[in-house]
């Protein structure tokens, strides 16, 4: 059984066939054409249209090609995250933390132009200190800087120059400034000094009116047995040249049994008979460095 719909031709066929039939019929027998017969003839049309639009439609439909779908999508790796950009403290936070103050330091030309208010020269184990009349710290330098920085320091701060004269065959070097010593070694090698220079403080007061003292509170000139009294030291011994350590600093290594540290320290001497005491610094006690006196 034929379930497809007529086509155009075919369907242009069965109206023709049928119109044919009516029309014979109507020429054989001429009648008026009854009232029902003209409403069965309008409903045989309808239908007959009917299936020609919805046969048409169908046709077309079936004819008409697949809509393009387009590519089908690629997977693509998920990309990273952003990095997390970190957290800004919160306002609260940032309000309650304390702001840093820089410590200005003064440039080696601002020290320079200060140094005429140095008032005292405090001694210490790896620097000399100077401090001006507010015990504030002007300037220091170390006994391993260079001898031009040391000398000229101390020239600007005493305000004079110094005397220089060879010591020991030409091995040191000296510079005298009446009451104050530096001794430059200049032997290289083993038999070399542990430190660039080492200063001899022989006068309380030094220049024009600069005070020596220590962090020990002994100056030049103090009598070395009180001071040994003073810290419970009871070997002092009169007339034997004592050398006493007022302060030492950090130990540079492993410290011999029943010996001094092995450290810069800052030392007193009785050695001068014409003086009670002289302060020099650095001395190694536990290497048993000699004073240069």
């Amino acid at each position: 059984m034929r379930t497809e719909p007529p086509t155009g031709e075919e369907m242009a066929g069965l109206l023709a066939s049928a119109k044919g039939g009516l029309m014979t019929e109507a020429h054989r027998t001429p009648r008026r054409p009854h009232r029902i017969e003209r409403l069965v003839g309008s409903m045989v049309a309808a239908v007959l249209l009917i299936a020609l639009v919805t046969g048409g439609a169908l046709v077309a439909f079936t004819l008409a090609p697949a809509p393009f779908a387009g590519p089908a999508p690629v997977p693509t790796e998920s990309a990273s995250p952003p990095p997390t950009a970190p957290e800004s403290p919160s306002p609260t936070e940032a309000e309650s933390a304390p702001e840093e103050t820089p410590v200005a330091t003064p440039t080696p030309a601002e020290a320079a132009d200060r140094l005429d208010t140095v008032t005292t020269i405090v001694v210490r184990p790896e620097a000399i200190d100077f401090e001006d009349a507010a015990g504030t710290l002007v300037t220091a330098v170390s006994y391993d800087d260079g001898t031009d920085l040391i000398v000229s320091t101390l020239t600007a701060v005493l305000g004079a120059e110094p005397t220089i004269d060879e010591k020991s065959g030409g091995e040191v070097l000296g510079y005298d400034w009446s009451g104050l010593y530096v001794d430059d070694d200049l032997v290289e090698g083993p038999d070399r000094m542990p430190t660039n220079v080492i200063v001899t403080f022989a006068r309380p007061v030094v220049g024009d009116g600069v005070a020596v003292t220590t962090t020990a509170g002994f100056a030049p000139g103090d009598e070395v047995g009180e001071f040994m009294a003073s810290i419970g030291d009871d070997s002092f011994e009169e007339y034997s040249e004592n050398l006493v350590a007022l302060e030492t600093g950090a130990e540079l290594g492993p410290r011999a049994a029943d010996g001094d540290a092995d450290a810069h320290a800052v030392v007193a001497s009785d050695w001068l008979d014409d003086w009670p005491s002289v302060v020099i610094a650095p001395i190694n006690l536990g290497r048993d460095q000699p004073s240069g006196l």
